[in-house]
């Protein structure tokens, strides 16, 4: 979801995406080359470096259940991982909210020198394409974001990840805080015991139903044992063939 504060927090993102950019990609060769093996090689203190400060992006919530690759991400690269995600979120804006992101300026030291409010964020991150490209390429697993950063350059709306599974960085934490629990009486999001993440259904449906509590998911299982039971049959029909 978009924040209220409209037009300003996609510049305010854009700029975090620029500005991790600008730090991580190192700076062209004479012959307008970037070495992809000096990306991202070295373990980077984030804390001497004020423009990284918004890896901390990376939070348990928004990996939570996140496969090997999204993992081995956070765990070497985490500069690439926070700034596809960070691409991914203004692409879904992008898409969902009607050019909210196209439409947003960045104040630069340039725009001021001319009396301006900033300049438009397609403009800011053509001047950073390049260098994404390159960041795409020395991180296996990310290509799905070049098609949406290059839809935002050209001010277009940009697709939506496909349903493969290493196509987002952000699908599991999406599906994670989308979760409630199944009895629609319900709209806990966490076990009331611990506030761990919710039980899952252990029938065939294999955990597509959720549930904070066992007495909630007794409660839901006359509505749901049709489904589940049919869920099963469908998994094991499409095993054998």
């Amino acid at each position: 979801a978009l924040p209220q504060n409209g037009y300003n927090m996609p510049a305010r993102i854009a700029s975090m995406v620029l500005n991790m950019l600008h730090e991580v990609v190192p700076e062209m060769t004479e012959d307008g080359e970037v070495e992809i093996n000096q990306v991202l090689t070295a373990a980077m203190d984030f804390k001497a470096t004020p423009a990284m400060t918004a890896n901390w992006v990376i939070t348990k919530e928004l990996f939570e259940g996140s496969g090997e690759t999204i993992h081995g991400l956070i765990s070497t690269r985490r500069a690439a991982f926070a700034i596809v995600a960070l691409v991914e979120i203004l692409g879904r804006w992008e898409r969902n909210h009607g050019a909210i992101v196209s439409k947003a300026l960045i104040p630069t030291y340039e725009s001021r020198l001319a009396g301006e409010k900033g300049e438009p964020v397609p403009d800011c991150m053509k001047e950073y394409q390049y260098h994404f490209a390159v960041l795409l390429e020395a991180t296996p697993g990310l290509a799905f974001a070049l098609p949406i950063y290059n839809a935002l350059v050209a001010a277009e709306r940009p697709p939506l990840p496909s349903t493969a599974a290493d196509s987002s960085v952000l699908r599991a934490s999406l599906y994670h805080c989308a979760l409630r629990c199944a009895l629609p009486s319900c709209d806990k999001r966490h076990r009331r015991d611990s506030g761990a993440g919710l039980m899952g259904c252990g029938g065939g449906c294999k955990a597509l139903a959720r549930y904070c509590c066992a007495e909630h998911q007794k409660a839901h299982w006359k509505e749901h044992q049709g489904f589940c039971k049919r869920q099963a049959r469908y998994v094991k029909e499409n095993a054998e063939h």
